[in-house]
């Protein structure tokens, strides 16, 4: 199994589903299923960092990409991470869910996107029922300001 494969399989599926675990047996279905591989491959995402939700099945591994898996495979945080900051400092917006244009079946991925930026030191942020609300750091504030030529 290759983890960069599975990590771009678990990326689309998370984008129709980001609360769902999937059976990364189902993004290698050419090769031989080998449960005692597909467990260890699984254990070596989840050391990584890059799965959360596991669970050994009798027959695979059932899981979900986390941010930091999604990092290895696409840079959709960090054009979600311009936008968000963009937003409130030229707009004034401050609701992520707004802001993002997500479905409120996935705000899943508003939490995602909103607790990455917060601990990167990004945003600070109140999560209320369905929705967050986001405010800049100094230092979100200081890294717009500096890329914002870069995105434009």
């Amino acid at each position: 199994m290759e983890i960069h494969n599975t990590l771009n399989w678990l990326f689309e599926r998370y984008l129709e589903d980001p609360v769902k675990s999937w059976d990364i047996t189902l993004c290698n279905n050419k090769e031989e299923n080998d449960r005692d591989k597909t467990h260890a491959f699984g254990k070596h995402l989840t050391r990584k960092g890059y799965v959360k939700n596991v669970h050994y099945t009798k027959t695979g591994f059932e899981c979900c990409i986390t941010t930091l898996g999604i990092l290895q495979v696409s840079n959709l945080l960090d054009e979600l991470k311009y936008k968000i900051l963009e937003a409130y400092s030229e707009d004034q917006k401050n609701s992520a869910v707004e802001i993002l244009d997500i479905e409120s079946k996935h705000f899943q991925r508003v939490l995602d996107t909103t607790s990455y930026l917060k601990r990167m030191g990004l945003i600070e942020c109140i999560i209320k029922e369905n929705d967050v609300l986001i405010k800049p750091t100094s230092f979100g504030e200081e890294w717009y300001k500096n890329n914002r030529k870069v995105f434009a």
